[in-house]
């Protein structure tokens, strides 16, 4: 029996459906609450409150495809989502499932042991994967993806990439003279410096970007859905956050970094991890010449 404490968010267009989906969670005496919303939007407008799980249909009014389920699960990752799908659609829905969805129910198969089964594990799996996320792919000091983290997700993106021939840009980032600000100052003065460089990061990039801490002083960002100006915006806004940050912060160090950049152009193979050693040789480069931010 489905858990009465569980809040379910319904976002499903077709009224039909809807019932069927209201009927099968609310038999044998379950009494969980189901608050549907026929529209995605209104379901964004929502998601705010308190919810359980969700339950997204792939085919919407106002969202079609994997959008509607990126849409909600972008902002809102620590919600369990279950797709629901034609028969015809199963791999658009393993490919929601590969991008963090937790499962899917086809509408063939909407009865209630399969729906109850389904939201029940959802849940739990997304609870396990939180706490082995937390601990396998975070860095302790600043709270970021650590290198595992990044590659984790970087490489989900190199797929999609792949199958859409879309573009995966990699940022590599690397705080200057390290070496000093640890030596003069000390180690301490050295993490304060990386954890304030971790949060500029944040400042300055979208909350889709995927921001890394994947060594001492070395930060990765792998920019998503954008394109060659908005590579050359993103980094200008970060030397501009930077600046301003050393302006109005006394401190016995100034924070400067040197950036390289890789990119994938949709075209063959995408090896994510050879991505980030190019941004890598590319940071380099910029150090070697002297061009650095701040």
């Amino acid at each position: 029996m489905l858990d009465a404490s569980i809040r379910v968010l319904l976002v499903e267009s077709d009224d039909h459906d809807a019932e069927r989906i209201e009927a099968a969670l609310a038999g044998q005496g379950s009494s969980h609450e189901v608050v549907r919303e026929s529209r995605l939007q209104s379901a964004l407008d929502r998601v705010g409150e308190t919810f359980d799980v969700a339950l997204v249909d792939l085919k919407l009014h106002d969202a079609s495809g994997l959008e509607g389920f990126l849409r909600l699960h972008t902002p809102n990752p620590a919600l369990p989502i279950v797709v629901i799908t034609e028969q015809s659609d199963e791999d658009l829905a393993l490919q929601a499932v590969n991008l963090g969805a937790q499962d899917f129910v086809p509408k063939d198969a909407l009865y209630p042991e399969v729906l109850r089964r389904a939201l029940r594990y959802a849940i739990e799996r997304q609870r396990l994967l939180a706490e082995l996320r937390e601990l396998a792919l975070r860095d302790e000091l600043t709270g970021l993806h650590n290198r595992r983290g990044l590659l984790t997700v970087g490489e989900q993106y190199a797929r999609i990439a792949e199958r859409k021939n879309g573009q995966v840009v990699v940022l590599f980032i690397d705080i200057n003279d390290m070496k000093g600000i640890n030596d003069r100052f000390g180690h301490d003065t050295g993490d304060q410096a990386v954890k304030e460089l971790s949060q500029l990061l944040l400042e300055s990039f979208r909350k889709s970007d995927v921001i890394a801490r994947v060594g001492g002083d070395e930060f990765c960002v792998l920019l998503t859905e954008t394109t060659a100006g908005a590579v050359e915006i993103a980094i200008a806004r970060l030397y501009g956050v930077l600046a301003g940050h050393n302006a109005h912060h006394h401190r016995p160090y100034r924070l400067s970094v040197s950036v390289g950049r890789a990119s994938y152009d949709g075209h063959g193979s995408c090896d994510f991890e050879a991505l980030v050693r190019q941004a890598d040789r590319s940071m380099y480069a910029q150090k070697q010449r002297g061009l650095r931010a701040a």
